[in-house]
């Protein structure tokens, strides 16, 4: 049966407004300590997707017992749910609305395609631990009668509540800085390792400020600031795994959302096309600096592929060899003569 998004909007709503008074007294949801394990396990992860998809199996096993909360993509059974517009119609502007931090939603980076929340999916995962705490928490859903699965829906939201309440930072306006702390102020955010985000932050701000100030028609940052890769760090920043983690998080914090699904649709179309790829960190870092630069028109990605060496990696996919091929860093030890 499918989801009612509006009844979906306002059972998650009445939930979360009783879970909050209950949070607010300090009477936790009392749950099992496996079940409470679990859910600390996803909540602790670097990953926000994991937490956001994980609440949404949760309401549409609340919404429809038959379905089948392992499949968030309908034309994977007849008992399969739409998982992106779940999140995209009820889970998200929740979040967002009640100050909790959130992704742009998971099912734009990390669940794509024809993703299933099973065992065998777990080897493609990056954060393996939270992902099948993710699976055992589901598992716990499938078991649970209705009143038992809007027990476990309020332990989430507690769980989301005790999020907010450590990130909350309260922020107070400056009414006015002089030069002077200005510099001060400057000189101690750029100790903060940040890979590269808040040089590239005072650069960007410089520029408009600039632009506003002198009424400069045109001023385009990237362009400003050369064609090379300046906002893109030499070295993977350690919060992340791989260059692909980090691109994904620049693409979901960085870019509007109509911008960051245009981008995730020409990452998958770029994975597809460069599977196999030796020293795919370059495209990713190329991606990258898209992002940084507000690029999506994808113009440093398409003089990328210009590249002969990328352009002699899609000769080789489609077969055409020749003896350059060996020298080809993107090929290497894929070419046999």
């Amino acid at each position: 049966m499918p989801i009612d998004y509006a009844i979906a909007r306002t059972t998650l709503a009445e939930l979360f407004v009783a879970t909050e008074a209950e949070y607010n007294e300090r009477r936790p949801i009392a749950v099992e300590d496996e079940v409470s394990a679990a859910s600390e396990t996803v909540f602790r992860s670097a990953s926000q997707g994991y937490r956001e998809a994980l609440l949404g199996c949760a309401i549409a096993r609340l919404l429809d017992a038959t379905s089948n909360i392992r499949f968030p993509y309908i034309q994977q059974g007849d008992n399969a749910y739409n998982g992106r517009t779940l999140d995209e119609e009820v889970i998200n502007p929740l979040l967002v609305e009640k100050m909790i931090p959130c992704s742009r939603g998971p099912y734009l980076s990390m669940f794509r395609r024809d993703f299933k929340f099973i065992d065998e999916k777990v080897h493609g995962v990056r954060d393996k631990t939270s992902f099948r705490a993710c699976l055992g928490y589901i598992a716990f859903l499938e078991q649970a009668d209705e009143q038992r699965v809007e027990v476990l829906i309020k332990h989430l939201i507690q769980r989301f509540l005790e999020l907010r309440e450590r990130e909350n930072v309260p922020i107070f306006r400056i009414a006015r800085l002089s030069v002077e702390q200005f510099k001060v102020v400057f000189d101690d955010m750029l100790q903060v390792p940040s890979g590269g985000f808040i040089p590239m932050m005072f650069t960007i701000a410089m520029i408009k400020t600039i632009k506003e100030c002198y009424r400069l028609a045109g001023v385009n940052t990237a362009g400003i600031l050369g064609s090379k890769d300046y906002f893109v760090p030499r070295d993977l920043p350690s919060a992340f795994g791989d260059w692909r983690e980090y691109r994904d998080y620049l693409t979901e914090n960085l870019l509007p959302h109509e911008k960051a699904v245009r981008f995730f649709k020409k990452y998958a179309d770029m994975d597809i096309l460069y599977a196999g790829m030796n020293q795919k960190d370059n495209l990713y870092r190329v991606q990258i600096s898209s992002v940084l630069t507000n690029d999506w028109e994808f113009i440093k990605i398409g003089n990328w592929e210009k590249n002969p060496e990328v352009h002699g990696f899609r000769q080789f996919k489609m077969g055409k060899t020749h003896a350059g091929h060996s020298k080809n860093k993107y090929i290497g030890a894929h070419y046999e003569p």
